[in-house]
């Protein structure tokens, strides 16, 4: 008897910003990772290339969504509330050709994004993700492989990724506020939890950088990642402080937008932000 199973595997490949292709289970990979497009320019092309040894069906679909940190949740992507879904949802107005594709082993082919217009868009940035599901098309045609009598099971591996688009209009701006922040220290790391809230009009998409200073103002540590605002969120970093000396040190947060993965004119800028703390070390093997 032969049985076929389908196995969903659905990362949070988008906004961890977004957007992973290199992964161990990417059937196909995708250029860009992230998608801004405006009033000038409604349109945007996205190269798929098959990763994959078989035919793939590659199907693109498109929601509402944004990461989000909470110490109850930790890291996940949430729906937000129908007041955001009203006031931000891109998904009613987004259009793929063609909304499904067909890829031989290392094909590749280009598909087009659209953003329709709407006189319900006041300035301000709008948002969705788009949903790329990769299959292999045929698992069936393995059946002939199979001899008669023997129980097999066929892996139909279904990997869904996502790309942030992003639409802007008229005028946009963000900046970030800082509504606390938490350190400790466990063992030989320092925990840095900043929670931040996107003032403005536009999500704040860019990175955070975190240095560590000793009294006399040496560098001793630092860690830097991207990161994304759209609301409210944790953004938590963590400092090895293992070989350092017990004592007071400075610490300095900066947020920029800019990132790797985005040029800076795609993101929506804003002035840098500093945010500067004095913190304990308590290392007995440092010390």
């Amino acid at each position: 008897m032969h049985k076929s199973r389908d196995y969903y595997i659905t990362p949070f490949f988008f906004f961890l910003i977004v957007c992973t292709t290199s992964s161990l289970f990417a059937q196909v990979s995708f250029r860009p990772t992230m998608i801004f497009v405006s009033e000038n320019q409604r349109i945007q092309d996205i190269t798929i290339v098959s990763q994959s040894d078989s035919l793939q069906e590659v199907a693109f679909s498109s929601n509402f969504g944004f990461p989000v940190h909470t110490k109850e949740e930790g890291l996940h992507i949430s729906e937000g509330r129908q007041q955001d879904r009203f006031l931000y949802d891109l998904t009613p107005y987004v259009r793929v050709f063609p909304e499904k594709i067909f890829l031989a082993p290392g094909q590749r082919q280009i598909v087009r994004l659209q953003v329709q217009n709407s006189p319900q868009f006041e300035s301000g940035t709008y948002w969705t993700r788009l949903s790329i599901k990769s299959q292999t098309t045929s698992p069936e045609a393995q059946d002939n492989l199979v001899p008669t009598g023997r129980q097999s099971t066929n892996i139909n591996l279904v990997v869904r990724q996502n790309i942030g688009v992003f639409y802007k209009h008229g005028e946009v701006n963000t900046s970030l506020q800082l509504l606390e922040l938490v350190t400790r220290q466990e063992n030989s790391v320092l925990h840095v939890d900043p929670l931040l809230k996107r003032n403005g009009n536009s999500p704040y998409i860019g990175s955070l950088e975190v240095q560590l200073f000793s009294a006399v103002g040496e560098l001793v540590s630092q860690s830097s990642i991207i990161t994304s605002v759209f609301f409210e969120t944790l953004t938590p970093l963590r400092l090895n402080v293992a070989d350092l000396e017990t004592g007071r040190y400075r610490l300095v947060l900066r947020f920029t937008t800019s990132r790797g993965d985005a040029t800076s004119a795609r993101l929506i800028q804003s002035e840098p932000f500093e945010i500067e703390e004095y913190v304990t070390i308590n290392n007995v093997e440092g010390g």
